[in-house]
């Protein structure tokens, strides 16, 4: 990311302010209560028309307060699925505007993605630093206030997808003080509506209800869970609310994160820092879903849903809904959206992603030789207790939306390392299938040789000649079929980003190019006999014309 001026900000200081804390001018004072008075008012057409027409314009940003971004977030969760009648009741003449649960996402998306390209942008330096603060106000309440309850096990036998579904809601409204508000309020001369709003349409404000103790892991179980469900509600519940909410969340946690990187951390020992990185707004967010120190129950909470077997003696995770009646059509609504399966995974595998890949993140800025004190995993164990669970993955198209991204960019610095953690474990379980023991055998060399064509092309091409994912046995199990599969695909995945660091036509050129495809046909005709051997009714996975396909052949 690119350092950010901090030019409105005071910076590092002893008095007590929030380093990214921007002053108010009298204009901007101004913008603040009129929005203010809009919310208290309960006029949220208007508000967000205001909002909308400043993004229209694309010359001057309307930033709007903590508290009414907060009251943005909160809308979201009024979908229309469970809530169409209050919906009615608050704009009885809307018949051709949009949501209001749908505006306020898409305007808060769009500030989200501002601050995401600002330092790449020039000018706007004042209203983005003051946009960046507001938001850096929500993002603190919410990581500092969150109690660290945990969601509740059910010891009984397990489910489908290992998910205990509860109709229980947590009420915190009696965590406070009345009049007192969740959020701080950093203005003097600013009277925050949060004082005197509690409720959004019938929804306590997010930032309430998220400090609830187990209420925000709650909220994280239930978008993942949700996200690959059958059921019209659920899924409604998780894609028109959670899935966006939990994206901007985290993107929102990861700007915290740098800020506080760039320019709160400490430039001195490497103890300290370690120290000081367990503190980070990141760092916090992740252990709210690893508090238990535990890679594989980090793994268990962000592949929840997913068809692997894993080894957990406490049973199914129970999740409820955030709120009330949200996993409950409402009569009047009608689904106008088929989703297919292809759609959910891509949905549900990105946010799994981007949640795993702020764990690595976190992790590479760790000084060398030291640990954070939470969550404590190391960036070798986050690595093997990720890859050994996606290789017990049943599901192939799972386990494909899971690897498969357009942007290999953000990707780029965890997910070949998944890969070749995976595969390494594919094969030493596909020679266990085959011969009964492990043998040793030479660590992979294909994420060190990433960006060295010449190099990874020969590692692939001794992978081929020695045999990849070939049975040797008459019998051939479904089981082992699928393990050829994701084998392929992991391989097929880091043949993606030594294009992407590369480039195809430098591969093609290569001398050693002809040498590999030779061999993968080769290794595709010992496969088809194997296959012929046996009793499936399947045909067998081919790595050759995927090959010429990535390389464009």
């Amino acid at each position: 990311m690119v350092e950010t001026p901090v030019s409105f900000c005071p910076g590092r200081n002893e008095d007590g302010m929030v380093p990214y804390l921007v002053e108010l001018t009298s204009d901007q004072l101004f913008t603040f209560e009129m929005l203010n008075s809009m919310c208290l008012l309960d006029n949220y057409d208007h508000l967000l028309f205001t909002l909308e027409c400043g993004i229209s314009r694309g010359q001057s940003v309307v930033v709007p307060p903590f508290d009414v971004l907060l009251v943005l977030m909160t809308l979201v969760t009024v979908s229309e699925h469970y809530k169409e009648p209050v919906l009615r009741a608050n704009d009885p003449y809307n018949v051709s505007r949009g949501k209001l649960s749908s505006r306020s996402l898409k305007i808060l998306r769009f500030y989200v993605d501002l601050l995401k390209q600002y330092g790449v942008e020039s000018g706007r330096e004042y209203e983005m630093e003051l946009l960046r603060c507001q938001f850096f106000i929500i993002v603190d309440s919410l990581i500092c206030n969150t109690r660290w309850g945990r969601t509740r096990r059910v010891k009984r036998g397990k489910t489908e997808n290992g998910v205990s579904y509860t109709s229980f809601v947590s009420e915190s409204s009696d965590l406070g003080i009345a009049g007192e508000s969740s959020v701080e309020n950093p203005y003097r001369t600013y009277m925050s509506c949060l004082e005197r709003k509690k409720r959004i349409l019938g929804n306590e404000l997010l930032s309430d209800k998220l400090r609830a103790p187990g209420e925000f892991i709650n909220m994280i179980m239930w978008t993942l869970s949700n996200s690959l469900q059958e059921n019209t509600a659920l899924y409604v519940s998780s894609h028109d609310i959670w899935l966006p909410l939990v994206e901007i969340l985290v993107d929102l946690i990861i700007l915290r994160h740098d800020f506080y990187v760039n320019f709160e951390l400490s430039k001195s020992k490497d103890q300290v820092v370690s120290q000081e990185l367990s503190e980070s707004p990141l760092a916090s967010f992740l252990y709210i879903i690893d508090s238990s120190h535990s890679g594989s129950s980090f793994c268990r909470c962000l592949l929840l849903a997913c068809d692997y077997p894993y080894d957990d003696p406490c049973g199914d995770i129970e999740v409820h809904p955030v709120f009330p009646n949200e996993d409950v059509l409402s009569k009047t609504y009608v689904p106008r959206t088929t989703y297919s399966r292809s759609y959910k995974l891509k949905k549900s595998m990105s946010l799994r992603r981007g949640i795993i890949g702020s764990y690595f993140k976190l992790l590479s800025e760790v000084p060398a030789g030291r640990h954070l004190i939470k969550p404590r995993l190391t960036a070798d164990e986050l690595l093997e207790n990720i890859s050994n669970s996606l290789a017990k993955f049943r599901n192939i198209d799972e386990f494909r939306a899971f690897f498969i991204t357009g942007d290999l960019s953000s990707a780029l610095y965890f997910m070949p390392l998944l890969a070749e953690g995976t595969l390494a474990r594919l094969l030493d379980e596909f020679q266990e299938d085959e011969s009964g023991e492990v043998d040793d055998r030479s660590p992979l060399a294909l994420i060190e040789n990433l960006d060295d064509v010449d190099k990874f092309l020969r590692e692939c091409t001794s992978l081929f000649k020695d045999g990849f994912f070939v049975p040797q046995q008459k019998e051939l199990e479904e089981h082992q079929l699928i393990n050829i599969m994701k084998g392929d695909i992991c391989l097929l995945v880091m043949f993606q980003y030594a294009i992407y660091l590369n480039s195809a036509s430098e591969m093609r050129n290569n001398p050693r190019c002809n040498e590999l495809t030779t061999a993968a046909y080769r290794n595709d005709k010992r496969r088809k006999k194997a296959l012929m051997r046996s009793n499936l009714d399947l045909s067998s996975p081919l790595l050759r014309p995927s090959i010429l396909k990535i390389l464009k052949m």
